[in-house]
């Protein structure tokens, strides 16, 4: 027999999720599990798997900007349903100058609108049924990262490069003012032609930044100066309130660089990345097996994480 707590509601956060996959790894064999889950839980395993404790989806979010480019810099907005649509100016107005008695000129503001409709996220992971049978306290956070990491790689992925048909749509596929290389290797003549083509209310927004495949990375980081030195600024590190280690992002110019690598090796992008609308559902549900796949041939449990998002 399998033991469980007996107060649940008095579980602390660490306490209520190694519960919850203790009870996620023996619900379908043991009954006393099965109640456990749906004491944790909403959502039944008919129903297409349980939803995930409002703990560790919130723990998971937390962690998940470390794996991701677009949620460090983008705005996140919460979703209550399925639906949000976003107005946005597409024309601005014009202000004239007219002489006294003379007819004015009309002006006009321009209105379109941008509909955010979550898609599902799917990810496989495999996790040894060693672990979470013996989960515990310090496993936690492995296990949160393990959620974080995969989800993060694929909606980042999207974020960027996803085609707007059943995902999100990606920046790449958009069209936008761009600047080609004057020669047969990018200069920071081109930096400075790129950073000219957008307005300067986009240069001086807190979040402008330029994100960038590696390769771009490394063809920046050889040019030198008229005095031989480098002018790619490496980030540096520094430490938090909490003691925790914060990496600063590298510089091209005084702006951020982040490195997304499922961009094209040849383009560089530079933006106000709060313009780019990230629509969280956040409702993750879970269900698993140990038959799909290698799980059966390896000890291990397939879990299956399905998440809700659109950009």
């Amino acid at each position: 027999e399998i033991e469980y707590p007996s107060d649940l509601r008095s579980l602390s956060k660490e306490e209520k999720i190694v519960t919850f996959f203790k009870a996620l790894m023996y619900h379908r064999a043991d009954p006393h599990s099965q109640q456990v889950l749906r004491a944790l839980v909403e959502g039944t395993d008919s129903e297409g798997g349980y939803l995930v404790p409002e703990e560790l989806r919130t723990e998971v979010f937390r962690v998940l900007p470390d794996f991701t480019v677009m949620r460090r810099v983008a705005r996140v907005l919460p979703m209550s349903t399925d639906t949000l649509k976003l107005n946005s100016l597409s024309a601005r107005p014009t202000a004239y100058w007219t002489a006294e008695y003379q007819s004015k000129s009309t002006t006009s503001a321009e209105f379109s609108q941008v509909t955010l409709q979550p898609n599902d996220l799917v990810c496989l992971l495999p996790v040894s049924e060693q672990l979470l049978a013996d989960a515990n306290i310090n496993l936690v956070q492995f296990i949160i990262e393990l959620f974080a990491e995969a989800i993060g790689l694929a909606e980042d992925r999207a974020f960027f490069t996803g085609s707007g048909s059943g995902q999100p749509r990606g920046i790449s596929i958009e069209s936008i003012a761009s600047q080609g290389i004057a020669g047969a290797t990018p200069t920071f003549d081109d930096v400075i032609d790129l950073i000219d083509l957008v307005p300067q209310r986009v240069t001086q927004s807190p979040r402008a930044a330029f994100v960038g495949h590696r390769g771009v990375k490394r063809a920046f980081r050889k040019i030198k100066d008229s005095n031989g030195d480098y002018i790619w600024r490496d980030g540096r590190g520094g430490v938090g309130g909490g003691g925790e280690i914060i990496r600063m992002p590298d510089t091209l110019y005084g702006y951020p660089f982040y490195e997304q690598n499922d961009l094209a090796q040849s383009q560089l992008y530079f933006a106000d990345w709060s313009m780019y609308i990230i629509g969280d559902r956040q409702t993750m549900s879970v269900a698993t097996t140990t038959e799909g796949g290698e799980a059966w041939r390896r000890n291990a449990v397939e879990i299956k994480a399905v998440e809700r998002v659109d950009g």
